[in-house]
């Protein structure tokens, strides 16, 4: 059967030069013509609590708009989803607009928002009906950004590919940046809010108690002498309703002092393993494996050319 082939091929082989090579060229300048794409990647873990970090991670996805948070679990650490809330929230559109907003410099462009760069590169321009750039520029994000996680170490690998080595490593810097400021900044408004849900029931049990100390002395001043067993009962329950009140209060100080002191020392539950890469060699394509991939295409292309000239000629 391949004797035959080559017979073929050897009888035709004007033919199958004359198509395999004008196939060749362009494929060959496809190839060179193709842009070239950089990547850049930091690697981060979260190292919180399921507990907390399921409370932090979930404010902070709603906050950009994210509410439909049921495949998080409190039984479950948050790490298992981390990559699907925060594909989420990076593609959010409070997030993006800070992310697009944010200077940096790379080639020959210093200090200009990312979103000045992509205008520039990808000649963005807003339809005449209305405005719609950054939903543009977003859906290219939406190719250049990728959260992948290792199942082994649950590493998380977010990584930028762009059209410049300089620009990716700058947009991954911010990136990774404005996840560690986000999550530390919804983590300590977790805690400022348990810390005033806490003073307004201090201020609550304290008039409570005020109030329930006021009712023993007065019970106390009106009766002396307490022998009937039905004002000793009552003297117990007021007596028990102070002490109670003061436990309440005294263990309500006890968390505000310890939130107090956790908010000061807030940090990102995120862990960055990795900084962000210079990318010093391109992503893709890859040029060898393109080629090798259009040459057999080329070459089963012309064979084609071949065996269909060749039944048409015995037909």
């Amino acid at each position: 059967m391949t004797n035959d082939i080559i017979l073929i091929l050897k009888e035709n082989k004007k033919l199958f030069l004359k198509t395999f090579f004008p196939l060749f060229c362009i494929f060959f300048a496809i190839i060179v013509i193709l842009p070239k794409y950089y990547k850049s990647e930091f690697k981060v873990i979260s190292y919180a609590t399921p507990s907390n970090s399921t409370a932090s991670i979930s404010a902070l996805a709603s906050s950009f708009g994210l509410n439909n948070l049921s495949a998080l679990s409190s039984d479950k650490s948050i790490i298992l989803h981390i990559p699907e809330v925060m594909k989420s929230m990076i593609k959010s559109q409070k997030f993006r607009k800070k992310f697009l907003d944010k200077k940096i410099s790379f080639s020959d462009f210093k200090d200009i928002t990312i979103r000045e760069a992509y205008i520039m590169h990808y000649n963005i321009k807003s339809s005449k009906k209305f405005d719609d750039i950054d939903f543009k520029i977003n859906k290219k994000l939406d190719n250049h950004i990728d959260i992948q996680k290792d199942r082994i170490t649950n590493i998380l690998m977010v990584s930028i590919e762009t059209f410049d080595r300089e620009l990716a490593q700058g947009m991954t810097r911010v990136l990774s940046k404005m996840l560690e400021v986000e999550t530390v900044d919804f983590s300590s408004q977790i805690t400022r809010d348990q810390i005033e849900f806490i003073k307004s029931r201090l201020i609550e049990v304290k008039n409570e108690l005020v109030e329930d100390e006021e009712n023993l002395n007065r019970f106390k001043s009106e009766n002396k002498n307490i022998n009937s067993p039905s004002l000793q009962l009552q003297l117990s329950r007021l007596s028990r309703e102070v002490n109670m009140k003061t436990s309440v209060y005294i263990s309500l100080n006890t968390q505000l002092e310890a939130l107090e002191v956790q908010l000061v020392e807030q940090s990102s539950d995120l862990f960055f393993i990795e900084d962000p890469t210079f990318p010093y060699k391109r992503s893709r394509p890859n040029r060898t494996n393109l080629l090798i991939l259009m040459t057999i295409n080329a070459f089963i292309i012309s064979s084609g050319v071949v065996y269909f000239r060749r039944f048409i000629m015995n037909s």
